[in-house]
């Protein structure tokens, strides 16, 4: 899960493949217009990878 618009992550599209050396499954979900602390901000968009458990997600999360 990756904020779209956090500057700190800027190379998310380029380095998420990193993770596939610490994890079986890697997948990249972007909250479009998300900063660094979308936790507060997005809140409604990261809810559903919270409370149910929720694994998949789109190529964005809107």
């Amino acid at each position: 899960m990756i904020g779209g618009d956090d500057w700190f992550t800027a190379e998310y599209l380029s380095q998420h493949g990193n993770w596939k050396l610490s994890a079986d499954q890697v997948e990249l979900c972007v909250i479009p217009g998300a900063g660094h602390y979308f936790n507060e901000t997005h809140a409604e968009a990261l809810a559903p990878f919270l409370s149910h458990g929720r694994s998949e997600c789109q190529a964005e999360v809107t």
